[in-house]
């Protein structure tokens, strides 16, 4: 859902006619080899570029009409076979209004969902940001104050699917959307609940995937869902834990030579600590233990849920996300804490701007300004005392 690209332009079908999926002409600006590009579907969205492609679908930037409005149009298309299709289409529905339900500011929102045929679609709010993955691409690792920063607002995501019985399952860096990087406000959505499962409530037994299979990315599996076994908020609480432990040290906890190798170490190898990875950067003492307690291999060792996991966060130092700056200071030390503000400071109308306290040319004409200071009064006392003299002579 994300494009740093401009849009190759639009194809705005006549009114009037049969409703359609594909355009009877595609545009010759389009890409010819995706036959979904131009296509009107349901005669309100129409698809002006593909964004992304995975194995679950397709992902394209689109305009809704009559709004005009920009979204993100994910397709998915439904498994062959006459049964396997009646039981696509009952679970897709139940699982897009599952992720309809989810309105926390964290949380991609989604607009629509349904079906032409045999293509499923979900609409969600087009994001103009940057995924996770693009960041530690370009900066390997954060510093810590902004993983704490980021990884609070998984939490808060997860918070609410969790409460309305579903698990993500499959975070990982590129479903992390960061918005605002320009300013470093770093405010974060969550996208792409499509592997979500729901785990109690009313067709808990239904999800996309189809019961026991090890869906998601080896890098960020946890154990009991490689191992095919039932899986709770606790399976996206050991995801989060390798996303926190890839911010802070640039790597993965686990990351074999093949994708089979990777996911035997998230079932057998005992995770790395941080600062067997982070030789050459201290780190507050209070990450590691989160961490671990994040990607302890039995589910029951971890954090029991987002609220544990937000609340142990809290603890370590850093500002918190009303208070991050709007441009990009000195990042303290990682173990050092702010100056404790004075007990009773003085009134703000006595003194200078901020940003004038700040700058040398204050600090190098202080004197000057008290010896003028100095200088008035004594005139002012002079003056006061002459026409008392003088009305007293009088």
């Amino acid at each position: 859902m994300i494009d740093d690209r401009h849009a190759r332009g639009s194809a705005r079908p006549p009114g009037g006619g049969p409703r359609s999926v594909l355009p009877d002409e595609p545009s010759g600006a389009f890409d010819r080899n995706d036959p979904l590009l131009g296509a009107w579907i349901e005669r309100r969205f129409t698809i002006i570029e593909r964004m992304a492609q995975g194995g679950m679908g397709k992902v394209y930037k689109a305009v809704q009409s009559p709004m005009g409005r920009i979204v993100a149009l994910k397709v998915l298309s439904p498994l062959s076979g006459e049964g396997r299709k009646d039981e696509f289409h009952q679970r897709f529905f139940l699982e897009a209004a599952t992720a309809a339900r989810l309105v926390h500011p964290n949380t991609v929102t989604v607009y629509d969902y349904g079906n032409s045929g045999d293509l499923y679609y979900i609409v969600m709010e087009f994001l103009d940001g940057t995924n996770l993955r693009r960041i530690l691409n370009d900066e390997r690792r954060l510093h810590p104050v902004r993983v704490r920063h980021i990884a609070m607002q998984i939490c808060r995501s997860l918070q609410e699917a969790h409460g309305i019985g579903v698990i993500h399952r499959d975070l990982k860096p590129e479903n992390i959307i960061v918005l605002d990087t320009a300013t470093h406000r770093d405010h974060v959505k969550v996208v792409d609940f499509g592997l979500a499962k729901a785990f109690r409530g009313e067709g808990a037994a239904l999800h996309i995937t189809g019961e026991g299979l090890a869906i998601g990315s080896p890098t960020y599996m946890a154990p009991e869902q490689i191992l095919g076994d039932p899986i709770s908020p606790a399976t996206d609480v050991y995801a989060l834990g390798t996303l926190l432990f890839e911010m802070l040290t640039g790597d993965a906890p686990f990351a074999g030579r093949s994708p089979h190798d990777t996911l035997m170490g998230h079932v057998h190898e005992p995770p790395p600590t941080l600062p067997s990875r982070l030789a050459d950067r201290p780190l507050h003492p209070g990450w590691q233990p989160l961490v671990g307690k994040c990607l302890a291999k039995d589910p029951a060792d971890r954090f029991h849920g987002m609220d544990e996991l937000l609340a142990a966060l809290k603890v370590l130092p850093g500002p918190s996300p009303a208070s991050r700056p709007s441009t990009a200071p000195a990042l303290p030390h990682p173990g050092s804490s702010a100056p404790a503000a004075p007990s009773r400071p003085a009134p703000a109308s006595i003194l200078p701007h901020p940003a004038l306290r700040a700058s040398p040319a204050f600090a190098r004409h202080v004197p000057t300004r008290l010896v003028v200071a100095a200088v008035t009064a004594a005139i002012v006392v002079a003056l006061a005392l002459a026409a008392m003299w003088l009305a007293w002579h009088r």
